[in-house]
This record gives C-alpha cells, structure tokens and sequence, in this order.
C-alpha cells in the first residue's frame, strides 16, 4: 500500500488514464458530431479516390487523438498540500485546482469496463460552491483511491468541530461496513419487471423518431430521390397485411418497454449493496459501469421512500436518500434504493434516527379546495373551451371532452385522500401519492429556510402553500390554513436559530 507522504508529492494517475482519455475524446465525437460523420462518409463515396483518403483522414484523427491523450496524461498532476487537494491539468490552458478538504462534500468511485478489467477508479469529488463536479481523477488503483478517500474524509473530520451532537455518533462503534441491504439476482429482475415502462416506451419513440429524421436527411444528401425512397416505403406497407402491422405494434407497446427497463435495471442495479461503515453509507452497484456512491450520516437530511402499484403486489419499496448539497440536488447526488422490503426501512431509518423520533406524530390534511379548485381550473374550464371548438367540427362527438374534468377531479381527489402531513418536536413527515403511496422524512433542524406563498384564490379562502428549503433541496405542502403554515415557519425559524448540530 501506498505510504501517506507519498501523495504530497506531484504525482500522475495510473497510465490506464492514456486510454481513458483517448476513450472520452472518442465518444464526445460520437455524441456531438456523428450524424455529420456519417454524411461526411456518405459525400467522400461519391468522389473520385475517395477511398484512400478517407483511411488517411481517420488515421491522421486517431493519430491526433492518441497524441492529445498522451499529452493530457503527462500535464495532469495532483497531490496534498495543507488540508487541500491539489489538480494540476491542461493542454492549450493550464489550470491547477485548489480543494480545501472542509469543502468537499462526497467522494465517489466509479469503474466502466475498461477500469474494471486493469483494475483502476474514477476518484469523482462533489465540493461545495459548484453545481458541477470540481474534481476528477479518471485512473487511480482501487487501494490507491480507498487510501486517498480515507485520509481526506478523516482530515476533514477533525476540521470540523466535534463538540455536537449528531447522529454519526450511532455508527462510531462498527469497525467494518456492516451491509444493510443487498440486492439479489431474483429481486433485481423483480425491480426490472416493476419499473417505470411508459419512461422506456418514451425513450424507444424518441430514438426511433430520431432515427427517421436521421435517415431522412441522409436521402437529402444521397443520390435517392425522396420520391423513390417514398415508393419503396409504400411498397413495403402495400405488401404487408395490416393484421401483422397491428400484432407487432401491440407487442411493440406491450413487450419491448418491458425489456428494456429489465435491461436497463440490471445493468445500473446489478450487485448492488448498501453499506454502513464509520465514514457514513455507501452504494455500490452497476455490471459494466460500477458506481459507489458515499455519504455521511450527519449530511443526510431526507429520506423519502415509496411503492407503485406493481411494486405493492410483490412487497418492494424504493428508497431516496437526499444528502445535503451546495447547489440544486441532481439525480446522480440522491442514493436510490429499489428493492426494499419494509423490514430493511425500518433498519434503515432506525440507524439514521428517525425511528426515536418520529412518535406521537400529529396528523393534518390539505383542504378539500384542492381538488375542487383543480377540477374548475384544470378540468371543467379546459373542457368546455376545447369542446365548443370540436363541436363545430365533430358535433356531439365533441362531448368526449367533458371526460377531462371527471379524469381531474377523480386524480385530484385521489391526491388530496392520500395526503397527510404529520409532525411532532422533532421531523415532519408527508405522505402522497395517486398511483402508489409515498413518504418524505425531514428533521426540523435541517430545514434552512422556509417561504409562505398565497395566491390571490388562497388568501380569499384563509389557505396557503409552505416551502421548506434544504441544503439543494426544498419539499412543498400545499393548501394547508394560514394558521397551520405560520405555525410552521415559525417553529421551523426557531429551531433554525437554537439548534447547534453541525450536519453540514
């Protein structure tokens, strides 16, 4: 292993970083500039020698690309230096990054398959103060990098004061990181089979829309005359009997979404453990592209978990894990769990505390004028402007529209049964849903600020909507009483100045 003095000196990644980088230049060519590529290819067919010199042209590229992967690795150092890390990089523009440890906010890993198979991490680090990852080592030793996270979490630790009381102080005693949850191979096709399908039903008719304008440009550009390649489209359709055209369309929607949200599952989730260990949780996962998320207890500040309807049937739970952030909260900061039974919930929410106190929690509701107001506003009113014009076209086809208010009001009626806040001295916990049922946990003392909005139909009816902000986060509970939400704002501001736990 690698002695501690060694990382204040100037020091290079592993020279798996060449590849790295040569692979990064490579897809941000294929992301940015493919399409073009291609009907660059397309031209080059139709001169005369073409041949020959497009082989010229992709050598001289690659030979480009692997000298800029070259050079990028040879100007790229980093190291330690007084309580801060240190990034030294550029090829035309030299820049050199300061780090203070206090600053930083997680220290993730990452492994694609080319890190997987020599060995190497990404050593990915979120700092407070940007909305964008600061630091990035793309090739450390997997030793290398634990030894290096380490140390900094640990030197940031005894920056920060230690005479508060935190949670923290709960996983002092565990000596290795003690698993939580593990996801095995037959639950992880259990969460692929109950995943969100209509977003992979979205995706597929993105790329497939896509993929005809691509190819529609191509025929532009083509010696095919459009006209020809309409023909042989009508053709094709002519030739094939409409009941097949229907058979594979539904099998299409039905089937192939399906799949793809399996796949897609099993290859972000696949292996996938939570860890708590002394330094807070840990979440690994991935096949191809292994990913280790990290964050310690006293920065977690909401924990929402929840079940969609297939989920219901098989007993799962998704877990959220906000931890608290400098910027807006971006997906790849929120620790999601799927797979979760009830029993590995509750051991969850025991070690972060909430368990203790979350008793004697006091129930309120959100005003039924919430689904009326949405069934007037977004329901009846719609309905009769866009009917009156279709009557005009459809006749009294048209009143198919008045199905709109009554989809409303029952989706918002819904919402409004299955909302609850409930609160006692010490969290708030909100519970929502339609389709499925949802829960969010907060501390009181986690929450930074706190906002009271009416709207002029709301302060006509005494009601109003509080927003709780949080270090990146923020969580809304709408169309409560004037009364209630001044209570909060000011239970929230009071705790908000008395409290002394430093969990940032």
């Amino acid at each position: 292993m690698r002695e501690i003095s060694s990382f204040f000196t100037p020091s290079r990644q592993s020279p798996i970083a060449i590849l790295i980088f040569l692979i990064k230049f490579l897809r941000v060519t294929v992301r940015q500039g493919w399409a073009g590529v291609i009907s660059l290819a397309v031209f080059f067919r139709r001169v005369e020698f073409s041949e020959w010199f497009l082989y010229v042209g992709v050598i001289v590229i690659m030979a480009l690309y692997v000298f800029f992967s070259i050079y990028s690795y040879l100007k790229f150092y980093y190291y330690l230096k007084e309580g801060e890390i240190v990034i030294k990089k550029g090829i035309f523009t030299k820049t050199t990054i300061n780090l203070p440890f206090e600053k930083i906010q997680t220290i993730d890993f990452k492994q694609n398959l080319i890190q997987q198979i020599f060995g190497v991490v990404e050593f990915a680090i979120d700092s407070a103060g940007s909305k964008k990852q600061e630091v990035s080592l793309s090739a450390l030793p997997l030793d290398m990098a634990e030894q290096l996270r380490e140390y900094i979490l640990e030197e940031k630790k005894s920056l920060i004061s230690e005479n508060v009381e935190d949670i923290e102080s709960s996983a002092e005693a565990t000596k290795a990181p003690k698993s939580i949850l593990r996801l095995s191979v037959p639950d992880l096709l259990k969460v692929g089979i109950t995943q969100n399908h209509i977003k992979s039903l979205g995706l597929i008719l993105v790329f497939f829309f896509g993929l005809l304008d691509q190819v529609r440009k191509l025929t532009e550009e083509t010696d095919l005359d459009e006209n020809q390649f309409e023909e042989t489209v009508n053709s094709y359709f002519e030739e094939t009997l409409i009941t097949w055209i229907w058979l594979f369309s539904i099998a299409f929607l039905l089937f192939v979404p399906v799949v793809v949200s399996l796949v897609t599952t099993v290859f972000k989730y696949f292996d996938m453990q939570l860890l708590l260990g002394n330094d807070g949780l840990k979440l690994k996962s991935g096949l191809l592209n292994k990913k280790q998320k990290s964050t310690t207890l006293r920065k977690i500040q909401t924990v929402s978990w929840g079940w969609n309807p297939l989920q219901y049937l098989i007993g799962f739970f998704t877990i959220k894990i906000y931890p608290a952030t400098a910027s807006s909260i971006k997906v790849k900061n929120i620790l999601t769990i799927p797979g979760s039974r009830a029993e590995q919930i509750n051991k969850l929410l025991e070690t972060l505390g909430f368990t203790e106190k979350s008793q004697n929690l006091k129930g309120h509701r959100m005003s039924p004028l919430y689904y009326i107001r949405a069934f007037w506003i977004i329901g009846l009113i719609p309905a009769i402007i866009i009917g009156t014009i279709l009557f005009y076209f459809f006749t009294w086809n048209a009143l198919f529209a008045l199905l709109w208010p009554a989809f409303i009001l029952t989706e918002s009626y819904i919402e409004y049964k299955k909302w609850r806040l409930l609160v006692n001295e010490h969290v708030l916990k909100i519970r929502h849903g339609l389709f499925g049922l949802h829960y969010k946990l907060i501390y009181w003392h986690k929450i930074q600020a706190i906002k009271i909005s009416q709207s002029p139909y709301q302060r006509r009816k005494n009601l109003a909507t509080v927003v709780c902000f949080q270090a990146g986060h923020q969580m809304r509970i709408p169309y409560i009483s004037i009364d209630l939400a001044r209570q909060i704002e000011q239970y929230a501001l009071y705790q908000i100045e008395t409290d002394k736990a430093g969990w940032m």
